[in-house]
């Protein structure tokens, strides 16, 4: 929880811009913990209850204007890099990487809007979706439905948190054991639901 209690004060500092470069630079393959930051934004919108510091849905906006820009640049960024020779010796070197490209044509919307509750993933989808050259269109969809959803789970789950009990960390640790538990079963489920 070292990382949640770093955010707090920076973003108190740096504001909504300091929020919309964390998400910007998540999305742009740095490793940062996204999900953690949009958590942060909901506490201290429940914090600044005057929304001088944060205000939950200017928050939210920027949180999510931030995500889907990071998200589409790596995309873009992917789609540029990644040539067809480079992917088809992917494919023929690694089945992982064959399966994960033919389950994310079948189910474009849905690993793209799943991947981004699970922040982590997200970096490694969109490349993924930028090198095989999923449609624009739809990985833009994706995009938006799963960092709405995100964004608003997050944030209110940092709200409530926050508002019920001033021991936060505590509630995190439930809150990210409960997100490893769906990781498992979203990973269990792919590989044991899939075609043959």
């Amino acid at each position: 929880m070292n990382s949640f209690g770093g955010l707090l004060p920076w973003f108190l500092h740096y504001g909504y811009f300091a929020l919309a470069g964390f998400l910007l630079l998540g999305g742009l393959y740095l490793p940062l913990p996204s999900n953690v930051a949009i958590l942060a934004a909901g506490v201290l919108s429940h914090i600044s209850q005057d929304g001088v510091h944060f205000n939950f849905f200017v928050a939210a906006g920027v949180a999510f204007s931030a995500s889907v820009l990071g998200d589409v640049g790596a995309y873009y960024i992917a789609r540029r890099l990644v040539s067809r020779r480079k992917q088809k010796s992917l494919e023929k070197k690694h089945k992982s990487y064959l399966k994960l490209e033919i389950y994310l044509k079948k189910h474009p919307i849905l690993t793209i809007s799943v991947t981004r509750l699970i922040g982590f993933l997200s970096p490694g989808v969109n490349t993924l979706a930028g090198s095989v050259r999923l449609p624009v269109r739809t990985f833009i969809a994706g995009d938006i439905l799963g960092n709405v959803i995100c964004v608003l789970l997050y944030m209110s789950v940092g709200y409530v948190a926050e508002s019920v009990s001033g021991n936060l960390v505590n509630l995190l640790g439930i809150g990210i054991g409960i997100l490893v538990i769906v990781v498992g079963i979203y990973a269990a489920a792919m590989f044991f639901l899939r075609e043959k």
